[in-house]
């Protein structure tokens, strides 16, 4: 069937016959989807398997490309990027968030375990790792589900056995929202003082303490959350932001104007 087509990430009967044949010219290959655990009414990590003859490597921090065909896009085709929160060489692992009116994540919750694929691409960078292992505090700063690729870098950096202090802030609407809360409660308990989270709610329970945790994020709670050897410059720090454009935009403007941290030391 036509849906049972899409699914796999192949070309629809009716169709355009080069979509699939683009796709993997451009560099996508297709792989099946192996299991899905939902995490809440709209959020699931789902693990899809690299193919044999496919060699893929994942870098601290880089994402890839999900695609599927579809006829009515006008491009005939959606994707989107997302950044694993696990890859072990043959399996990567996805926490993917669903939204209503977002086609690729509503498309990617209809795929069923063992019988749907997609076409994936990677992996890509924005920002290069060597910079952040010069640092010797790295502060990640997020909101929603901008925190998959600073789990990823906070991931690669702890394992990697560096002496790296990490800071993460983490914002969110309601408690219920906050992603990969058990994974980074184990990474806090594990790694200790090199290891710090703050998670922040713009609605938050009454009991949510102390009460710089509460509201939104801005220059006042960096300013108490943060480390001042931090925000003064006294170590070498990079900061990486990722989340909603508004949020990432208040928050280097913060950074700028308020703190003086440099562009060079944002990304």
């Amino acid at each position: 069937s036509a849906d049972a087509s899409a699914a796999r990430g192949e070309a629809a009967p009716g169709a355009l016959p080069s979509a699939l044949t683009n796709a993997k010219r451009e560099g996508f290959h297709e792989m099946p989807l192996l299991t899905r655990k939902d995490t809440s009414p709209n959020t699931a990590v789902f693990e899809f398997m690299v193919p044999p003859d496919v060699r893929m490597t994942l870098d601290i921090g880089e994402h890839i490309y999900l695609r599927a065909i579809d006829q009515k896009a006008v491009a005939g085709y959606i994707q989107r990027p997302y950044t694993p929160i696990g890859f072990d060489g043959e399996i990567i692992r996805l926490l993917i968030k669903r939204y209503e009116g977002g086609p690729v994540s509503s498309h990617i919750f209809t795929l069923r375990p063992g019988h749907s694929s997609m076409l994936i691409k990677g992996p890509i960078s924005h920002y290069s790792h060597n910079l952040t292992l010069e640092a010797a505090h790295v502060v990640l700063i997020g909101a929603g589900t901008g925190i998959t690729p600073l789990y990823s870098v906070a991931t690669g950096l702890l394992k990697a056995g560096t002496d790296h202090k990490i800071h993460l802030l983490y914002s969110n609407r309601h408690e219920e929202d906050i992603l990969l809360r058990a994974e980074l409660d184990a990474y806090r308990a594990e790694y200790g003082d090199r290891f710090s989270v703050s998670l922040v709610l713009t609605s938050p329970p009454e009991s949510w303490e102390p009460a710089v945790l509460r509201g939104r994020l801005n220059s006042d709670k960096v300013r108490q959350l943060l480390p001042e050897d931090v925000l003064a410059g006294g170590a070498p720090t990079r900061y990486l932001l990722c989340g909603p454009d508004g949020f990432c935009a208040d928050m280097r403007r913060a950074l700028t104007d308020v703190f003086g941290v440099p562009a060079e030391s944002m990304f």
